[in-house]
């Protein structure tokens, strides 16, 4: 005799996306955890973290990791802005991968920014996700 039939069975599957969301959730907390902790100064993170309030902190070798890696990019990015300001040339970043970064937002509150063309490549339900948490770092920023 033959066991019976699972009615309602779910099929478990596959999400080619998961590990490429969760490095990003991780990442947006460990910059959230360095910028509680003091490491870095970032007012858009917040925003982009579900219940960034409750969010535990991180141990202190992940915030000194995320914040030489933050601050190392950064530098690169700023001398990419300083050699376009030098040349009078127009500066375009194209940023891969960059999930929930905020670098883009940091810089658009520079009051002497150059002209600057971001391109931001994203999977598509990172940018369904990155579009409602726009609004909301829209509202918080001065300059747009």
């Amino acid at each position: 005799m033959n066991p019976p039939a699972l009615v309602n069975r779910t099929e478990k599957t596959h999400d080619s996306d998961a590990a490429v969301r969760q490095t990003d959730t991780d990442a947006a907390l460990a910059r959230l955890s360095a910028v509680k902790k003091g490491y870095l100064n970032d007012r858009f993170v917040s925003s982009m973290v579900p219940r960034a309030q409750l969010q535990p902190l991180r141990p202190p070798l992940i915030n000194i990791g995320t914040y030489m890696r933050s601050e190392a990019i950064d530098r690169l990015v700023e001398q990419w802005l300083e050699l376009s300001k030098r040349e009078r040339q127009r500066c375009q970043i194209i940023s891969l991968g960059a999930g929930s970064d905020t670098r883009f937002w940091r810089l658009m509150v520079i009051d002497d920014l150059i002209p600057l063309r971001w391109a931001d490549g994203k999977i598509a339900s990172r940018k369904d996700l990155g579009k409602s948490r726009l609004e909301h770092i829209l509202s918080s920023t001065s300059r747009m």
